[in-house]
Protein backbone atom coordinates (compact mmCIF):
# COMPACT_ATOMS: atom_id res chain seq x y z
CA UNK A 1 0.00 0.00 0.00
CA UNK A 2 1.95 3.03 -1.27
CA UNK A 3 0.24 6.84 -1.21
CA UNK A 4 1.90 9.30 -3.26
CA UNK A 5 1.18 13.12 -3.04
CA UNK A 6 2.85 15.47 -5.06
CA UNK A 7 2.55 18.84 -4.94
CA UNK A 8 3.54 21.00 -8.26
CA UNK A 9 2.66 24.28 -8.18
CA UNK A 10 -0.07 24.01 -5.07
CA UNK A 11 -1.84 21.14 -7.37
CA UNK A 12 -2.06 18.14 -5.57
CA UNK A 13 -2.48 14.09 -7.64
CA UNK A 14 -3.29 10.90 -5.86
CA UNK A 15 -1.37 8.28 -7.66
CA UNK A 16 -2.75 5.05 -5.30
CA UNK A 17 -4.57 1.66 -5.65
CA UNK A 18 -4.97 0.44 -2.26
CA UNK A 19 -5.05 -3.01 -3.49
CA UNK A 20 -6.97 -4.62 -6.33
CA UNK A 21 -10.20 -3.56 -5.72
CA UNK A 22 -10.24 0.01 -4.13
CA UNK A 23 -8.37 3.32 -5.87
CA UNK A 24 -7.58 6.17 -3.62
CA UNK A 25 -8.63 9.03 -5.57
CA UNK A 26 -12.26 8.18 -6.22
CA UNK A 27 -12.73 7.73 -2.05
CA UNK A 28 -10.75 10.89 -1.53
CA UNK A 29 -13.24 13.23 -4.50
CA UNK A 30 -16.06 11.36 -2.58
CA UNK A 31 -15.30 12.04 0.97
CA UNK A 32 -14.95 15.75 -0.26
CA UNK A 33 -17.76 16.03 -2.09
CA UNK A 34 -20.16 14.63 1.09
CA UNK A 35 -18.01 17.39 3.51
CA UNK A 36 -18.89 20.40 0.96
CA UNK A 37 -14.88 20.86 -0.44
CA UNK A 38 -14.99 21.83 -4.13
CA UNK A 39 -11.32 22.75 -4.00
CA UNK A 40 -8.77 19.70 -4.23
CA UNK A 41 -5.67 21.77 -2.87
CA UNK A 42 -7.84 22.36 0.72
CA UNK A 43 -5.41 21.48 3.17
CA UNK A 44 -8.04 18.78 4.86
CA UNK A 45 -7.62 17.15 1.43
CA UNK A 46 -4.55 15.52 2.77
CA UNK A 47 -6.58 14.81 6.26
CA UNK A 48 -8.68 13.20 4.80
CA UNK A 49 -6.88 11.07 2.29
CA UNK A 50 -4.31 9.79 5.37
CA UNK A 51 -7.49 8.77 7.23
CA UNK A 52 -8.93 6.89 4.49
CA UNK A 53 -5.42 5.38 3.81
CA UNK A 54 -5.42 4.24 7.47
CA UNK A 55 -9.60 3.00 6.95
CA UNK A 56 -8.53 0.88 4.32
CA UNK A 57 -5.06 -0.53 5.80
CA UNK A 58 -7.69 -1.85 8.84
CA UNK A 59 -9.07 -4.02 6.07
CA UNK A 60 -12.12 -1.84 4.95
CA UNK A 61 -12.87 -2.52 1.23
CA UNK A 62 -16.40 -1.03 0.66
CA UNK A 63 -15.80 2.67 -0.57
CA UNK A 64 -18.93 3.79 0.84
CA UNK A 65 -17.65 2.93 4.35
CA UNK A 66 -14.11 3.74 3.95
CA UNK A 67 -15.14 7.71 3.31
CA UNK A 68 -17.93 7.33 5.91
CA UNK A 69 -14.84 5.83 8.83
CA UNK A 70 -12.35 8.38 8.13
CA UNK A 71 -14.99 11.11 8.23
CA UNK A 72 -15.84 9.95 11.68
CA UNK A 73 -12.22 9.45 12.50
CA UNK A 74 -11.79 13.24 11.62
CA UNK A 75 -15.25 14.39 13.78
CA UNK A 76 -15.89 16.20 10.32
CA UNK A 77 -19.97 15.73 9.60
CA UNK A 78 -21.20 15.53 5.77
CA UNK A 79 -22.52 19.25 4.73
CA UNK A 80 -26.10 19.15 4.18
CA UNK A 81 -25.69 20.28 0.57
CA UNK A 82 -24.03 16.62 -0.06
Amino acid sequence: MVASSTDAGARREWLVVVGPDIGLAPVVQAALVDVGVSNPDDPITDFIAKAIVNVIANGERNPEVVAERALNALGVRKSSAA
